[in-house]
């Protein structure tokens, strides 16, 4: 009889906690790229304009650093610490999950940020016909 009691006890709490006018809560994607501080992300894969672009060997390859201050660098993984190629200054809207580049040229980049396990894939928005892609996992141990 308990058992019983305690099932139906247990599927009207469930029941009136889905139904319920819950209101979700904000979530803000932009802790995610920086960490609190800096995040240095490897760039695993790169397309550009739907042609494969990107070294196969890590010592090749690019990194990019996310700071929490809102600035960002794109450094090649041999030079990494030294002069970066490119850097600038970012915007994540997460109501609409997308990223804003800016680089210091004044040269404007927007992605939408995609979630996938361990990686973050930016699919630039096209403009004109080149539409660019980055799949970027945390820096691995070498």
């Amino acid at each position: 009889m308990k058992s019983v009691f305690f099932f139906v006890l247990a599927g009207l709490i469930f029941l009136f906690s889905c139904t319920s006018n819950w209101k979700w809560e904000h979530v803000d994607i932009a802790p995610l790229l920086h960490d609190h501080n800096s995040k240095i992300w490897l760039v695993d894969k790169l397309t550009d304009g739907g042609k494969r672009n990107y070294p196969l060997r890590k010592i090749e390859k690019m990194v990019l650093v996310f700071y929490s201050t809102g600035r960002y660098a794109f450094y090649p993984v041999i030079n990494l610490g030294e002069e970066c190629l490119e850097k600038g200054r970012y915007e994540v809207k997460s109501d609409s999950k997308q990223l804003l580049m800016i680089t210091e040229g004044r040269v404007e980049r927007t992605f939408d940020v995609v979630f996938k396990n361990e990686r973050i894939v930016l699919k630039g928005l096209p403009k004109g016909s080149k539409t660019q892609q980055m799949e970027l996992i945390p820096f691995p141990e070498f």
